[in-house]
């Protein structure tokens, strides 16, 4: 059943392919992968650089020097740095996460509701960003449903709109959801910023060159070839809470999962909003990933 959950969108038809799938995905709480470039890959970068950061732990591979081990662990957030505590541009808004918008704050409410309804109600007059730790917690989670439930026409054909365009046309794909999660988060008084990586799936896409089928309107169609085990190009969010860094991905029926490879982050402040992608763009088709241990247990 696993293998027929719903999909998130990707930013890009091009995958890279795992020898066979990952079990149980959706239930791991943690991943040991090795990633590496590709022999023979003459556009990608010299020396792999992947952060640390969210529920990533990046390490030299001890058994190739020229691979990165790395651990998506959900029950080990990383810690932020101390110039990430000071960044002012993970509060503020900016041309694409234009969190001051009255149509994101009014969406951003929304999330109260679904706060009390789980027995952790938001104090009346609560000041932004200033919120006890669980309720932090509790609000940027029913904040991602909300983005999750307010797009509905979730498609690959937007060309990267603002937060505010997003949340009054309620399209977009994985770009659109990772910017306007990260706006309704900034309204809230919760720091937040966008990342771009990998996030695995499971579909039917070509076994020979990682292309996955879509249909006219760029849907991706999962009918076509064979199952496999894949990581595609995705973008999501990552939230500021109690001095750790959060994943949460918006495109998802669940808060976040260990199939996700982070490459990078960005404030998306406007003087950087589009440099952060030079580095994926890079690795795009370059990379390989070996996967070594999926651990099923979240007993500390």
């Amino acid at each position: 059943q696993d293998a027929i959950r719903p999909h998130p969108e990707l930013v890009y038809t091009i995958f890279v392919i795992l020898a066979q799938p990952i079990e149980r995905v959706n239930e791991a709480r943690m991943v040991e992968i090795s990633v590496g470039i590709k022999a023979g890959s003459s556009r990608a970068p010299v020396d792999l650089k992947l952060p640390t950061g969210g529920y990533q732990r990046v390490e030299p591979d001890p058994d190739d020097a020229a691979r990165l081990r790395v651990w998506v662990d959900l029950m080990a957030p990383q810690d932020a740095t101390p110039e990430e505590l000071a960044e002012t541009d993970f509060r503020s808004p900016s041309a694409m996460i234009d969190s001051s918008d009255e149509v994101i704050i009014e969406l951003s409410h929304k999330a109260d509701p679904l706060c009390a309804e789980d027995g952790k109600p938001l104090p009346k007059g609560h000041t932004n960003g200033k919120l006890p730790i669980a309720l932090a917690e509790e609000l940027a989670y029913a904040l991602r449903q909300i983005v999750h439930e307010h797009i509905e026409d979730k498609h690959l054909s937007t060309a990267y709109a603002s937060a505010s365009e997003t949340a009054r046309t309620a399209s977009g794909d994985c770009t659109e959801h990772a910017v306007l999660l990260a706006a309704v988060l900034r309204a809230r008084g919760i720091p937040s910023r966008v990342c771009h990586g990998l996030v695995y799936v499971e579909q039917g896409g070509s076994a020979i060159d990682g292309q996955v089928h879509v249909d006219a309107s760029g849907n991706v169609d999962p009918a076509g070839g064979r199952l496999t085990g894949q990581y595609g190009w995705h973008m999501w969010t990552q939230a500021l809470i109690a001095g750790k860094w959060i994943d949460l991905d918006a495109t998802l029926h669940l808060p976040f999962t260990v199939g996700h490879v982070l490459v990078g982050t960005s404030s998306m402040a406007d003087k950087d909003a589009h440099n952060n992608h030079m580095q994926m763009a890079a690795l795009i088709g370059n990379l390989e990933i070996t996967v070594h241990d999926v651990s099923h247990s979240f007993e500390r």
